[in-house]
Formats: structure tokens, sequence, C-alpha cells
């Protein structure tokens, strides 16, 4: 399926205010005038300035389709401009201001362009001949800056590795390549266009295990990576192997790993009852970070089927994990719900979004070490056909703490200016 990126940016001018929960929140439509709802496969959220005036910076995924391939689309002021550079990788804020990372396949370089300053450019990264066939085909994933430090980045990328096992590397060999390989995170510096020998992220894992990043988020010189660890199989009808939801703390400066951290190990299954099949599995991660201090929340989901009536129903319940002071904490199970999404403000309370049984959006905060009572944050979201967990919401603090959210209603899009401290 093809992608489609939307980067809408909009000055924080609100039309209407309410009081919900003892909370003020103002609100603003954003009509979607190219797409629908139902399209929606994810949303980002940025609170950005542009000479010393508030802005919010949306992205927005949406599933395309075959026949009609997606493209990449710029709002600024009410106007649409198509950009033509390629597969969104990522975005992120250097500075105060906001970059979108692309990859360029016809030239097979990767572009990053400054938003705010009509879409410049300003380094395009040429990666031709430099991951060869060791390195996973698309593997890509992410462009992180080194704050202060202009052109200076690291490419998070991964390579293929063959089994340390005698035997599963035989395998592999006399195959031609069709056993198994391990996937391993790499990371690739990168200063005025120049690539550095690319560099191992040593997470503390196996020798014979894969580990495959889901979530990055950068704080000043540190990198937080935050993804799942596991063996490999042969083939779909093997049992599947558990999997370890894994934390790594990466100092650029340093140049080294300063935290590996295992957080929760189950078991992805499908267990069959006499009317109906459960199928048990990870579904959302989450994560956050202020500094060397790291907030995970992850959703663990039961999708139960009926065998005559072939009904389908979900239950999904949230975990919550840190690392904070120097500490890793438990993992302790916190709310049932969807979508589970942590941010941190920066009076070092933890908040975390999610949708409940009834379609709204939930929201619940850790003050000095306690979780507070949850409260409704917004009256039904809308949800594609019914289902919970299709739907789609992001959420960022601002610099005076202010939480910004936007989420689906009535067809649109809301972005809601809360007071939640």
């Amino acid at each position: 399926m093809a992608k489609l990126a939307l980067i809408l940016m909009f000055m924080m001018v609100c039309l209407c205010g309410f009081s919900l929960g003892g909370n003020m929140i103002q609100s603003t439509t954003i009509p979607l005038q190219h797409f629908n709802f139902t399209d929606i496969s994810s949303i980002e959220l940025f609170c950005i300035e542009e000479n010393g005036v508030p802005m919010t910076a949306l992205i927005i995924e949406t599933q395309g389709s075959i026949t009609v391939p997606g493209s990449d689309l710029l709002y600024i002021n009410s106007s649409w401009t198509d950009l033509k550079y390629g597969d969104l990788l990522n975005a992120f804020v250097k500075d105060e201001h906001l970059y979108v990372v692309r990859h360029k396949f016809e030239s097979d370089e990767i572009i990053i362009h400054r938003i705010q300053q009509s879409g410049g450019l300003v380094s395009a990264i040429c990666i031709k001949g430099t991951l060869a066939e060791q390195f996973v085909p698309g593997a890509i994933k992410n462009v992180i800056p080194v704050q202060g430090q202009n052109n200076s980045y690291y490419l998070l990328t991964a390579r293929w590795v063959l089994p340390a096992h005698p035997g599963e590397f035989l395998r592999t060999v006399l195959s031609a390549g069709h056993g198994i390989y391990y996937v391993k995170p790499i990371l690739i510096e990168v200063q005025d266009g120049k690539l550095s020998k690319p560099r191992k992220l040593r997470y503390g894992g196996k020798i014979d295990e894969s580990f495959y990043i889901k979530e990055v988020v950068s704080c000043d010189n540190l990198v937080h990576f935050l993804g799942f660890r596991h063996p490999e199989v042969h083939g779909a009808r093997e049992k599947r192997p558990a999997e370890t939801l894994h934390h790594v703390a990466y100092d650029l400066k340093k140049k080294k790993v300063t935290q590996a951290n295992s957080i929760y190990t189950d078991t992805p299954r499908v267990i069959e009852e006499s009317d109906k099949w459960i199928n048990c599995f990870y579904r959302d991660i989450s994560m956050d970070a202020a500094g060397d201090n790291v907030f995970v929340a992850f959703s663990w989901e039961k999708s139960y089927t009926t065998k005559i009536q072939k009904d389908e129903y979900h239950e999904s319940s949230i975990f919550y994990w840190d690392y904070n002071q120097g500490k890793a904490g438990e993992v302790e199970k916190i709310a049932d719900g969807f979508h589970p999404m942590v941010k941190a403000d920066s009076l070092g309370n933890v908040h975390l979004l999610y949708i409940n049984d009834k379609a709204n959006l939930m929201h619940k905060v850790k003050r000095k070490g306690i979780w507070q009572k949850e409260d409704v944050l917004v009256d039904r979201v809308d949800v594609k056909d019914g289902k919970l967990f299709l739907t789609s919401f992001a959420a960022a603090f601002d610099k005076d703490n202010n939480l910004h959210v936007v989420y689906p209603s009535g067809g649109n899009l809301v972005h809601a200016v809360v007071k939640v401290n």
C-alpha cells in the first residue's frame, strides 16, 4: 500500500473553549479536505516555534491504494503544496525547527528538509553503494540529529547476520540464503554528507536473535531505542518464539550504549478452545524520555473469534515501565484499553493517554511516583468500523506544559489544548 503523508502546520489560534473534568480545553477543527478519517494510519504532533510564535505541526500518514498512489503534501496557512521527495522516514525537531526526512529511491538519497522555511533543502545524504547486500533492504528506518551541530546525523539501519550455531550456519549457507538470518541494528554516523564506518548497537541481547527497533526518542545527546528481540524460526508453521520488549540508550558523544533493559517477555500465540480461538499478541508500544529517564507503555491484546458465527471481539491490557533516577522499575498493569501513549512534561510528571471501551480518550498522570485517578479527556473519538483499536491520535507538550492533543471527531480532526498540570 502506498503511503500519503500530510504535513499540516497551524498557529495556536483556537476557535472555541470548554471545560471538561476540571481541565480547561480549547479546540480547533481541522477539515479533512484531501482524504477521509478512515484513511489515517498514524498521526504525529510537534510543538515548535517560528520567530517566537508558538506553532503546531502535524504529520499524517494515510494508506493509499495500488491504483491511487500516495504523495506527500505540505499544508501551511491553508495552502497545499505537493512535495515529491520520496517515502517519509521520520521527522524531528532540532533547534526549535521541524525537519522531515525522506528516502529518495531513484537517486538513493536521504533528503532532509526544514519545514518552517518553505520546505528548504538542508541536506542530501547519498547512500548509493554504501548499504551493500549485508544490510537489510529498505532498513534505514530513522535519521537521528546531533543537537547543536550542523549537518551531523546518525542513520539507524540493520544488518543481516548468519547464525553462530554451526548447524544453523551450514543450513543457511547450503540453502543459498534461504535459512535463518538475524537482524542486528546498526548506526552510521554522517558528518557533512560523509558516512562513517557502520557501528554495531550493542544492545545486550543474545547472539542468535534479532532486535527490531520500533520507537526512537532523542534527548540532547542521548538516544533511546525501543523494540522487540527474539529468535527467528524457519517457517510460519513453527511455534512462534517468545518476544522481549527491550530498551537501549545510546550516548552520541561517548559513542556507546549506556542502558540496556529487558522490560517484558511473552509469547504471541493462538489458543484454541471449544467454541473460539484466542489470539494473544503485543499491539501498541509508546516511549518518551527526559535525559536518561525513560517511560514506556505497551498493550497486550487478546482477540477472540467464535468458531460458529465468526464473531470477533477484543480485550486489551495496558502496562507501564520506567527507568527513573538511575533505577529500573517493575512492569505494572495500569489500565484496560487501546492505543497507549506516554508523554512526560518538564515538571517530572508522566502522562498516559489511551482509548477505553467506550471510545473515550482517557488521561492518567503519575505525580511524585503515584498514579492519579484517570479522567475522560475527550468523549467518544471516531473509530473505524466500531473497532477501538482502529483509530489514531497524537499528543505533545509545549514549553508551557500545555498538552496538545489531535484526535478524530465527526469525520474531521480536532486540535485541543489542555491544561493538565
